[in-house]
């Protein structure tokens, strides 16, 4: 008893230094998914790379050079969240402030300039941001407490919601209160309020052929509206997003509805009719998270799986458009599902390699090192790790020099120590190396008979 009381001392001691040996590694807190281009944010640290299209700066790292793999945004640090729009990205700063950087031709950066930039600048006035939402030309953010709404940008078919159609450099109040959730489309932006209802305002029509698209869920073939109206039909909303035209609700206990263009099946129905009012997702009764893109829509599980339906971009390994929804193979674990404004899409996953993509990829927009389109997901990847430096504690340390990104290696130990656990290269080339532990005295293995780890080398 005595032997077992003082190795159980011994091992709540290596634990206590464990935990604060172990650090904190590097992960993917939140993806984005722009036009031509994607993003992640790091943790902890709050860093953001991003990739491909970047001919308007909307990298964000100082150039105008597109790149095939992550490359660092500029003087970005302690960032909470982020969102892009077709050329246009944003991050969400500590006090909820918000920087922008890339395309400005509308003001969309609103920092009270036309001025392109490839760097991050500040949006004048936004505090207490809990959200910001973005798409082609235009940028909402939601404030809190209070659940108020701002926005600016392209305003010639209402999508501001100021009640005008003037264009705005610089965030203009939207006449809502308490909103929970906001979501800016091509032309189109609406919003979740507390009760669960939904509010839109911007334009009900395509932009390409001037149809009524319906997009607005008010059941009206009213062209725009340049304030606030109803989607009919709608009490249990919780979050909302709106893709170019159409958009898609996801309801308490998990049901999803969508309205607008249907023509490539977007709304999951089972049909390619255009609805102006809500319709369900046929099949989808637990879905977690939805998310919206130029004609297609998806949903995660709680299962971690994800499903697609719309275009012909569905990640399913086909070229087909389905106007149900259809599984998107080899996807588990999902955290987080985005589809994007230019016919590509993303998922997190947890562990080191964290992100996969699929759709068009010119530009690389991917992330994957190539420009070939991809029917199925494949791995964002970035610089290798230098994996060849023997792990602590005596290790032969005979990994790769260059250990791709996503990938994992196993050292060999020198005689009398034992490995643990694998050198991982992760997504965005951050190496969590192996260890070498020498073998287990006496007293350890009596401690690891009842569950304890107990080396400092272990964690």
């Amino acid at each position: 008893m005595g032997i077992f009381l003082s190795c159980s001392l011994v091992a709540l001691l290596l634990l206590a230094l464990a935990t604060c040996a172990r650090g904190s590694e590097i992960s993917v807190g939140q993806i984005a998914v722009g036009g031509g281009h994607a993003c992640a944010l790091l943790m902890p640290g709050g860093t953001i790379k991003c990739w491909g299209h970047n001919d308007h700066g909307s990298l964000g790292d100082g150039t105008t050079t597109t790149s095939l793999t992550p490359v660092d945004v500029f003087g970005i640090v302690n960032a909470t969240s982020i969102a892009l729009g077709r050329h246009n990205s944003y991050a969400l700063m500590p006090g909820g402030k918000i920087k922008a950087w890339g395309y400005n031709h509308a003001g969309q950066l609103g920092d009270g300039t036309l001025n392109t930039r490839t760097k991050p600048v500040d949006v004048v006035g936004i505090v207490n941001a809990s959200k910001v939402s973005a798409d082609s030309a235009h940028a909402c953010a939601l404030l809190n407490p209070g659940g108020t709404i701002k926005c600016w940008g392209y305003n010639n078919d209402g999508r501001v919601g100021d009640g005008s159609y003037t264009r705005r450099t610089t965030p203009s109040p939207v006449a809502i209160t308490n909103a929970i959730d906001v979501s800016a489309g091509s032309q189109t932006t609406c919003a979740v309020l507390l009760g669960g209802g939904i509010k839109c305002w911007g334009s009900n029509s395509r932009w390409d052929d001037g149809t009524i698209a319906g997009q607005l869920g008010d059941g009206t073939i009213t062209v725009a509206r340049n304030t606030p109206v109803d989607v009919v039909s709608i009490a249990t909303a919780t979050s909302v997003a709106v893709g170019y035209w159409h958009a898609c609700a996801l309801l308490n206990g998990g049901a999803v509805k969508c309205w607008g263009a249907n023509d490539h099946g977007q709304l999951g129905d089972g049909t390619k009719t255009t609805s102006n009012v809500p319709v369900d997702v046929v099949g989808i009764e637990t879905a977690t998270s939805i998310s919206v893109g130029i004609s297609n829509s998806g949903c995660t599980l709680p299962d971690g799986s994800i499903k697609t339906w719309g275009n012909a971009h569905l990640g399913d390994g086909t070229s087909n458009i389905s106007n149900v929804p259809v599984d998107v193979p080899g996807i588990i674990n999902a955290i987080s599902l985005v589809l994007g404004k230019g016919h590509n899409s993303c998922v997190l996953l947890p562990g080191h390699d964290a992100i996969k993509c699929w759709g068009w990829n010119d530009s690389g927009r991917l992330g994957d090192g190539t420009t070939e389109t991809r029917l199925a997901p494949v791995s964002v990847r970035g610089p290798p790790c230098d994996a060849s430096a023997a792990p602590v504690n005596g290790a032969v340390g005979d990994c790769a020099e260059d250990l791709a990104s996503g990938s994992t290696c196993q050292p060999t130990c020198e005689k009398g120590y034992a490995v643990s656990g694998w050198s991982s290269c992760h997504t965005f080339g951050f190496l969590t190396a192996a260890r070498c532990r020498v073998e287990l005295s006496c007293c350890e293995k009596k401690l690891a008979r009842f569950g304890f780890r107990v080396r400092v080398d272990d964690f």
